[in-house]
């Protein structure tokens, strides 16, 4: 498969029943050229030097992906301009099913596509390209389309299949339904390790099967580092300006002890272009790659957006969308003994909008107690939060607090989405909490409040409430 951007790169193509010619572009833009004697194609001979065409160049075949190689010459029909394009014949607008599999990661994709033109063995254009091909020499990338079977496609094809030259699949008859699959309509991202990677050096590709991903931030950890560090994208030379989707962590690099990395390497993306039920999703990879040249991952943005990967799952945790309705303002403990922990959690409720309602609520939080060896918890505690409604710069943040709260009642400390999302803790956010005499007011105030358990457990059942009806609303 190649692409194939219109009909001057696919031949002058009439309708083999009707002769009224077809339209490479039609509502949906699906067509595809397949290669002379596919599917009952066929083109004439060249219009002149009595049908015989002359020899333009030699080639050489490289191995392709399925160890396919061999010889060629490349022949353009005599003349000039039309003179040298043939008139080909299709079954104009018949639908063709086209498979595409990707052979690292066993990804498919499926695509009902139109025949709409053939792409003669002397088309002008592709022979041309073969000749030229790199520094003047034929190149076997152009070449292969003149000895092999292939079918150009438009650039919605492309787009549904994932954006690659490659082998596919291709058969008579639409695809089913339950196969019709779009890369236009996937989340997964492959990730390859550079082929020259080492302890000093890191460079990973991105590649996103969907075009409409566009990935705008790569950060890397490896084993002996705490932290994640942006890694910098590499930009090609070609005339279009673009950039590969190769991403090089020298900062990484430059914060391991003796300029050393050790694997395994986590990762953590971000992107725009897809959503998932209204989310903007990213990933967090924590151990994903080791440090082997040539080694493939695939992530998905839909199963494993917010780092929620395949280990990261602590027992206890939760992934229920109840729990991501708000945003942390300040939590509190109350202890009533060591195996009843009550959160007390003073949060901004977003949905009532502009109300700006206090609510306070209670979690009791089970779950760990019945963890914990003999039912019983021991601090520190650290906490884990997701909310919606709350972006920063296109991205929905998280919080991952570990040890942020001792086994003291009334301790309060305060969480920043903007400044402690992405679970960037133990270290990111001050030990032990603030000394600052405002906020040893508000704590010792809101610690005498707590000693009224009665009246709390109250207003935490009427905030509770009120949250709930605010959520249905």
């Amino acid at each position: 498969m190649t692409v194939c951007h219109d009909e001057e790169e696919c031949g002058l193509v009439s309708d083999k029943t009707t002769g009224s010619g077809c339209e490479w572009v039609q509502n949906p833009a699906n067509g595809v050229a397949v290669r002379p004697g596919m599917f009952e194609s066929y083109c004439d001979k060249c219009k002149n030097n009595d049908g015989v065409p002359l020899f333009l160049c030699s080639y050489e075949l490289g191995f392709d992906e399925v160890g396919h190689s061999g010889s060629g010459s490349a022949y353009i029909c005599a003349g000039d301009g039309d003179d040298q394009k043939q008139t080909c014949y299709v079954n104009c607008g018949a639908e063709l099913c086209i498979r595409r599999t990707d052979s690292d990661t066993g990804k498919i994709f499926y695509k009902t596509a139109r025949m709409v033109s053939s792409c003669p063995e002397h088309h002008p254009v592709n022979t041309k390209q073969c000749c030229a091909g790199t520094d003047g020499e034929p190149d076997w990338a152009h070449c292969t389309c003149l000895q092999r079977p292939t079918v150009d496609v438009s650039d919605d094809v492309y787009d549904d299949l994932g954006q690659s030259n490659g082998f596919i699949d291709v058969w008579y008859g639409a695809c089913s339904d339950s196969d019709e699959y779009h890369a236009t309509d996937d989340g997964s991202i492959k990730l390859v390790n550079q082929d020259n990677i080492s302890g000093y050096y890191y460079g990973i590709h991105v590649h996103a099967y969907n075009p409409n991903i566009v990935v705008t931030t790569v950060k890397a950890k490896s084993a002996n580092v705490d932290y994640y560090y942006d890694c910098a994208r590499q930009c090609s030379e070609a005339s279009d300006g673009d950039c590969y989707n190769v991403w090089i962590c020298n900062n990484l690099k430059n914060a391991a002890p003796g300029n050393y990395m050790e694997g395994p390497i986590s990762i953590e993306l971000y992107q725009y272009g897809f959503t998932d039920n209204g989310v903007t999703p990213y990933i967090k990879q924590e151990n994903i790659m080791t440090l082997t040249s040539g080694e493939i991952q695939l992530i998905d943005l839909r199963l494993d957006y917010n780092g929620l990967s395949p280990g990261s799952f602590t027992e206890g945790s939760s992934t229920d969308s109840s729990s991501k309705q708000t945003i942390f303002i300040i939590a509190g403990l109350l202890i009533l003994n060591q195996q009843m922990l009550i959160i007390i959690m003073i949060v901004l409720d977003n949905v009532l909008k502009q109300v700006m309602a206090i609510v306070i609520m209670f979690g009791y939080v089970n779950n760990l107690k019945n963890a914990a060896p003999g039912n019983y918890m021991e601090g520190p505690i650290s906490i884990e939060l997701y909310q919606y409604g709350f972006t920063d710069n296109g991205v929905t943040p998280y919080i991952k607090q570990e040890n942020i709260m001792t086994l003291t009642s009334g301790e309060i400390q305060l969480i920043d989405l903007r400044l402690d999302y992405n679970g960037l803790s133990p270290g990111s956010f001050t030990e032990g909490g603030s000394s600052d005499s405002s906020q040893k007011e508000t704590i010792f105030i809101i610690a005498g409040l707590l000693i009224a358990i009665a009246f709390i457990v109250i207003l935490g059942f009427v905030g509770y409430c009120i949250y709930k009806k605010a959520k249905q609303n």
